[in-house]
């Protein structure tokens, strides 16, 4: 089967949230795909989440993928695992690269109203803190895994009705997910444990909405808190238990992401863009700016806008205008 060539940076939306639309009837997708354009989907820049479990196994090429606090390698083989609301992405790609990629929602394990269907999902939502998202392919597992997802491909793409596909496929997904839940091992939670913070991880929804509305605008960590439902102190550990991230820092990559879009796409001034983005003044962009990318903004310009850069650089760099309060 012919890979499908995928691009991230037109998926993603202002929340960093990357959308896929499920068919009611098989919520469930299997792709094969290519990424031609790799090196443009590496970095901070391209971290994003989603509110559907994603399982990767690279085919060609190797690097390493991030999540929450983990940083690991992978090569192919390796089967990369991706939580619900975790903040995530390639932190560097070597070569042409594909992996099959299966998407699933929550629901379409445990969504018939037994609770025994949810401990499928342990796997993706309850390792134990040493475990990182990641089987290699030497586990012994590993070789169960990779026939129970060419199986899952396999039905899932066949040309028969949903109705004719949709046990195969639960089948096999369940079956990936049982390997993988004695691959990992698991933390046993109450289950008034495990039902509270599943009900915070939805209201961390409502933390990126804002997020997405607000963030050029002063926003603070009791804001974003009372969004949660949560105090201060509770928000801010389990914003960073879910996204890897503190608050403050993912407000300002946030605005460091749209500042590196503005650079490469606009002709306004530093000053202009740092107050457009939420940035106090120009020499905190400067300096934010600089830490993340390793290169001033002019420099990050002119190397994104090389045949207008020399008509760029007197506009780039004019008098602040009023200060603005940052989180």
């Amino acid at each position: 089967m012919e890979p499908v060539p995928f691009e991230i940076r037109p998926q993603i939306d202002d929340r960093r949230y990357l959308r896929r639309e499920f068919n009611p009837a098989l919520p469930l997708m299997t792709k094969l795909y290519s990424f031609p354009k790799y090196r443009g989907m590496v970095g901070d820049n391209w971290m994003h989440w989603h509110d559907y479990y994603e399982m990767i196994l690279p085919v060609d090429g190797a690097g390493r993928f991030s999540m929450g606090g983990w940083d690991v390698s992978f090569a192919p083989g390796d089967l990369l695992v991706v939580d619900t609301l975790r903040l995530h992405g390639m932190s560097s790609l070597s070569g042409p690269h594909r992996s099959l990629v299966v998407l699933f929602p929550s629901d379409f394990v445990s969504g018939g109203g037994l609770t025994g269907d949810a401990s499928f999902l342990d796997p993706m939502r309850a390792r134990p803190e040493t475990a990182a998202p990641l089987l290699k392919a030497s586990h012994p597992v590993a070789p169960k895994v990779h026939e129970a997802l060419l199986a899952l491909h396999e039905a899932a793409s066949h040309p028969a009705s949903v109705r004719e596909r949709y046990p195969a496929c639960k089948l096999h997904l369940l079956t990936v997910l049982h390997h993988l839940r004695e691959a990992f091992g698991v933390v046993e939670k109450d289950e008034r444990v495990a039902a509270r913070e599943e009900a915070r991880r939805e209201r961390l929804r409502n933390v990126f909405k804002l997020l997405a509305e607000r963030y050029t605008e002063p926003l603070s960590v009791a804001e974003a808190a009372a969004t949660a439902g949560m105090s201060s102190t509770i928000f801010r550990e389990f914003f960073k238990h879910t996204t890897g991230h503190t608050f403050v820092d993912y407000l300002r990559d946030m605005r460091l992401a749209d500042a590196a879009r503005r650079l490469r796409e606009s002709d306004a001034s530093i000053a202009d863009i740092a107050a457009e983005c939420g940035f106090c003044d120009q020499s905190y962009l400067h300096r934010c700016f600089t830490r993340r990318y390793h290169c001033a903004p002019l420099q990050y310009r002119q190397v994104h806008q090389p045949e207008t850069s020399g008509k760029l650089s007197k506009k780039s760099v004019t008098v602040s205008k009023p200060s603005r309060q940052v989180a």
